[in-house]
């Protein structure tokens, strides 16, 4: 009895142990081979976030939960010893970390997300769907190519004559190779070895592969006659006109593999950055030849061939929409009964004053007034300003009460900033008066001003594309010739960021970062702008609740019968004396008319 039950948990502890075993070694790809793995993160959300990015450029993206509690990004399995080569490689191109390594997996449980949609623990599955694509540079070493007249120069030749025409390398010599790099016609080669109807050659660019004869011509083409020497870059002259506009990705044909490149350059050789399928959308930021710039997502852009790409007709906002056709009536054409006035409000009357005065009507041009009032406070990449969304929300408050339609928005991250304005464009239109308020860190840029989200990390020179916001963007928008327009701008703080990105630079190119926020150098349109101090100097924060300039603002912008000019100078005066002569708030106006937050008339009582 007792050698029955120890040889019945001595069975129990085998299968316990082959069970363990299994699945220890549930996620190893097989002998020799293991898993490229570029990241590791806490949370499956980040992981997967990472792993979505990669899977634009990598087809065989994987997260995996790990014994370890953390998640593991991977962008497929390889044999150990190529994919050595091909890491570093890709290292050295940036297109993954430093410390990127292989593993066999013996960490990982099971897949929680793939770009192949195949998750769970099955290894067999998995394994068919994710094997990394290497390139068969060494093809010429682990092949006998049959070499004919190898060696010398060539160039790309005998495409159809149209732009987005090209040869493909390719990472072996056969047409279901994986693709690597596309060339143009009159593109320089030199051939290394032929193998059939294929060529090895290399790119002046480092590169090697593949390239199928037909369009392959010896010698040196005609309109590259300085032989195989990297081309003299091209400067790219960009169309800005149509910033802002919205497009799609069109019906794509077969041929096309079912997707437009998104590339680094406005041409076929640049680089792919990612594959957009049909509708994707995107905002067109610039125009060079037949190429648009765009931004898919806040952290992706590049250029795409405009043919392949659809215009989304939006509604048009500005001066384009007529206006209806009312009489305007102000102070210089009131005529006799300059004391008649519709109220907007019923009139506060002080109970101590005398009933035979006359009474103070608040007196609203009667026109729609709109106003966009962002603060940022909680940056999530340097320290926090306290005041901000304090300044936000009582401008917000202060607005309201005097008759504004008020978007606010409140530690914004790019996107969310970006939403805001959109809202606040929507309401822009019939509106007699518009006004912008921000409160948070901004930057100057070789002159041109931009706004810090609380997302923004500003590590390289992309960020500013991608994680900034441009004030002219905004003051686009809404600078109307018939409408006052105002921007008040609370944001010319010590900025740790904008020293942080300056040095990303390097100290040759840091120059063109200034202090503080930059001056515009003309004021188009019926449009006021002020800043919390003059341009290049830094403003203060404030030690109480609100920084120094919206203090001053919430105190005077209520006055009665106080034009907007003549209240800047109150708000100056107060700054400066509140700050013991340190920030002196400055502005630009190119207002044709007055304009007063709390305009009132005197009515005489019947």
């Amino acid at each position: 009895m007792k050698f029955r039950q120890f040889f019945q948990f001595l069975t129990l502890a085998v299968c316990f142990l082959s069970f363990t075993s299994a699945a220890i070694a549930a996620m190893n790809p097989g002998r020799g081979n293991a898993w490229l793995t570029v990241s590791s993160q806490s949370t499956p959300q980040k992981a997967i976030a990472i792993a979505q990015k990669y899977s634009l450029t990598f087809q065989s993206v994987v997260v995996f939960s790990s014994t370890s509690g953390w998640y593991g990004v991977s962008l497929g399995w390889a044999e150990k010893s190529r994919g050595e080569l091909f890491k570093q490689q890709l290292i050295r191109q940036g297109l993954i970390p430093d410390d990127s390594y292989f593993t066999g997996g013996k960490r990982f449980i099971e897949a929680i997300w793939s770009s192949s949609g195949v998750t769970g623990r099955s290894v067999s599955r998995l394994v068919r769907v994710a094997r990394l694509a290497l390139p068969e540079s060494n093809i010429a070493q682990t092949q006998q190519p049959n070499v004919v007249n190898s060696g010398g120069p060539a160039y790309v030749s005998g495409l159809r004559n149209m732009p987005d025409s090209f040869l493909s390398l390719r990472t072996g010599p056969r047409i279901s190779a994986r693709e690597i790099f596309r060339m143009p016609a009159n593109t320089q080669l030199t051939i290394v070895s032929q193998n059939g109807g294929w060529y090895l050659v290399n790119l002046n660019n480092g590169q090697q592969g593949w390239a199928y004869g037909k369009y392959v011509t010896r010698g040196y083409s005609a309109l590259n006659s300085g032989g195989n020497q990297p081309a003299r870059p091209v400067r790219i002259v960009i169309d800005r006109s149509m910033d802002g506009q919205l497009a799609k990705v069109a019906e794509l044909s077969r041929s096309s593999g079912g997707f437009l490149s998104l590339r680094r350059e406005p041409t076929i050789t640049g680089m792919e950055v990612a594959r957009l399928q049909p509708e994707t959308r995107m905002t067109i930021r610039g125009k060079s030849g037949e190429w648009y710039k765009v931004d898919v997502r806040k952290d992706i852009g590049g250029w795409v061939y405009g043919r392949y790409v659809t215009l989304v007709e939006v509604p048009t906002i500005g001066p384009e929409i007529a206006q209806p056709e009312v009489p305007v009536i102000g102070p210089e054409n009131s005529g006799a009964n300059d004391n008649v006035v519709v109220a907007s409000k019923p009139p506060e009357v002080d109970d101590n004053q005398d009933s035979d005065s006359n009474v103070a009507v608040n007196a609203s041009t009667g026109g729609k007034r709109v106003a966009l009032v962002l603060g940022n406070s909680a940056y999530q990449h340097t320290l926090a300003l306290p005041n901000p969304k304090n300044d936000a929300a009582r401008i917000s408050e202060k607005l309201k009460g005097l008759g504004f339609e008020v978007i606010t928005g409140i530690d914004g991250t790019w996107a969310e900033m970006r939403n805001s304005i959109r809202e606040f464009v929507k309401i822009l239109p019939d509106s007699e008066a518009a006004l912008f308020f921000y409160a948070g860190h901004a930057m100057q840029i070789k002159g041109k001003n931009y706004l810090i989200p609380v997302d923004a990390k500003l590590e390289d020179k992309t960020s500013l594309d991608f994680e900034t916001i441009e004030l002219a963007s905004i003051l686009g928008f809404f600078s109307d010739e018939k409408r006052i327009s105002i921007a008040l701008l609370d944001a010319c703080r010590d900025n740790p960021l904008s020293r942080k990105f300056a040095r990303s630079f390097g100290a040759t190119r840091s120059a063109f970062l200034g202090e503080g926020l930059s001056a515009p150098t003309t004021v188009r349109g019926n449009v006021l702008i002020g800043f919390s101090t003059a341009p290049g100097e830094v403003a203060l924060d404030g030690d109480g609740d609100n920084s120094p300039f919206t203090t001053a603002l919430l105190k005077h912008m209520s006055t009665p019968d106080m034009e907007i000019e003549i209240m800047l100078k109150r708000v100056k005066s107060d700054v400066y004396e509140n700050t013991d002569h340190q920030q002196e708030p400055w502005n630009n106006s190119g207002l044709r008319s007055e304009f007063y937050f709390n305009k009132t008339v005197k009515a005489s009582k019947e």
